[in-house]
């Protein structure tokens, strides 16, 4: 079987093989929308531990740590994973990140050695962290792990926790096909998940659709049969039509009244 191709239908980001009519359509998705990094939106990695058996802990650990120091829970926030995602929704795993930044020792400690300091600071969860100190897990363990601040107890360098902290768009970076939430509770994500660092509801609309799903297979690699991998240089490629705000409003109504049958389940658990 011979599948004849033009030149044009090749360029420098991405090929398809596709018969006629699945190109002409892939080019008509391009010529009506912007793509996605023009679009004046950031993607952002989650959070990258090097040992998520020690900082990121499950609900009982997390009310032990604050029973233990009320001042642990300054620095636990909710966390979401790849797995946690679905179209329009997620299901929040009752999981938490022990959240103590790069430099925040050094920038705090005055003339204080720096580990008394964080034991001072947080004890409980010092003395958490501590017990995984001869557990080498499956890499080089707390203490020698690559994926860490000035210190084994501090996290990598991030320069943008506080977008987690704002709406955003989240999306797995592994799934059966694309899968795009909106969150507004301040919830952190884990390195298997990624987002863009707005709210926009249609844009989630548009990124959820038949017709963006459909592009991105045509662009992008897949896994196995189904399986898709959201890289970023195939998704900051998704071509978006750009609508006026009234045109906009029928999308973002669908959208919330879509959130609204999500809304009770999207509450984390005390």
């Amino acid at each position: 079987h011979k599948l004849e191709m033009k030149q044009s239908d090749f360029d420098s980001n991405c090929f398809t093989l596709g018969d006629e009519t699945t190109l002409n359509l892939k080019k008509r998705i391009e010529q009506r929308g912007i793509p996605l990094k023009n679009w004046d939106v950031k993607i952002y990695r989650g959070i990258i531990t090097g040992f998520n058996e020690a900082f990121i802990i499950d609900t009982e650990i997390k009310e032990k740590l604050c029973k233990e120091d009320p001042k642990s829970a300054e620095i636990i926030k909710p966390i979401l994973r790849g797995r946690d995602i679905y179209r329009y929704g997620y299901k929040w795993a009752g999981l938490w990140l022990l959240k103590i930044e790069s430099r925040w020792t050094n920038q705090n400690r005055s003339k204080k050695a720096p580990e008394v300091f964080f034991k001072e600071s947080y004890p409980a969860v010092y003395r958490h962290l501590k017990t995984f100190g001869n557990t080498k897990g499956k890499g080089k363990g707390l203490y020698n792990r690559d994926d860490q601040g000035d210190y084994w107890w501090e996290l990598r360098d991030c320069n943008y926790y506080p977008e987690f902290e704002k709406e955003k768009i989240m999306y797995s970076d592994i799934a059966d096909r694309l899968l795009f939430v909106y969150e507004g509770q301040k919830i952190y994500t884990n390195n298997t998940v990624y987002f863009l660092n707005t709210g926009n509801k249609y844009l989630l609309a548009a990124l959820n659709s038949m017709v963006i799903d459909f592009y991105y297979r045509q662009i992008s690699s897949q896994l196995g049969n189904a399986a898709l991998r959201a890289f970023t240089i195939y998704v900051e490629q998704l071509p978006i039509p750009k609508i006026s705000e009234s045109e906009q409003k029928p999308f973002i109504e669908i959208v919330d009244r879509i959130l609204s049958l999500y809304y009770p389940y999207l509450f984390l658990r005390q």
